[in-house]
């Protein structure tokens, strides 16, 4: 591995890149044990070093509400059968890895490096991080995350450049659980006439 060097910019791993001051929905299914529950995300920049989230049920309850920057994540507002520190330990990485590009500003190794591809190598205290970059859609395609040897998360987010995700799908193997978010379009006050 090599350090990512003078190329490397901050907004090839970022993955909100369009004007986020108007929410994100999400429609979010998942799936853990063979049992399936769906639900709603709503994230929205609330300035430049801050991302909120809400997670609610199709019917508008709260479940849970988050807070994101680079110096903390803080979850509020926690349905009781959500208020669990593994659950939520588990919501705040994989949030870590989705907000990376937007949130923090550290330099990667490059992992691998081709004509198609470069893939950058992230390391935490607890985790490593590879961020699969494609060179012709100027985006990031999968993220994996391991402790040690042991792959504990994969990403793959389907989108175009200069956009929000469309799709995120979220695998942890070891767990048996997966959670797709699909981009929902929601008119917003001025775009109804």
């Amino acid at each position: 591995m090599k350090p990512a060097g003078d190329n490397f910019q901050q907004e090839q791993i970022r993955l909100f890149t369009a004007d986020t001051s108007q929410s994100m929905v999400y429609k979010t299914s998942l799936d853990y044990r063979n049992q399936n529950f769906s639900s709603l995300i709503y994230l929205k920049k609330t300035d430049e070093q801050t991302f909120s989230m809400v997670l609610m049920t199709t019917f508008g309850n709260t479940m849970l509400e988050g807070t994101f920057s680079n110096e903390s994540f803080v979850f509020k507002n926690v349905v009781s059968y959500l208020n669990r520190k593994p659950l939520l330990d588990l919501l705040e990485h994989d949030w870590r890895l989705l907000l990376r590009g937007n949130l923090f500003n550290d330099k990667p190794q490059i992992y691998s490096d081709s004509s198609l591809q470069t893939v950058y190598h992230f390391t935490d205290l607890k985790t490593t991080s590879l961020y699969y970059y494609s060179k012709g859609k100027r985006s990031v395609e999968m993220i994996e995350s391991y402790s040690g040897k042991t792959k504990k998360a994969v990403i793959n987010i389907d989108g175009m450049p200069g956009k929000n995700p469309e799709v995120i799908y979220i695998e942890h193997p070891g767990m048996g659980l997966k959670i797709e978010m699909v981009k929902l379009k929601v008119a917003t006050d001025d775009s109804v006439e």
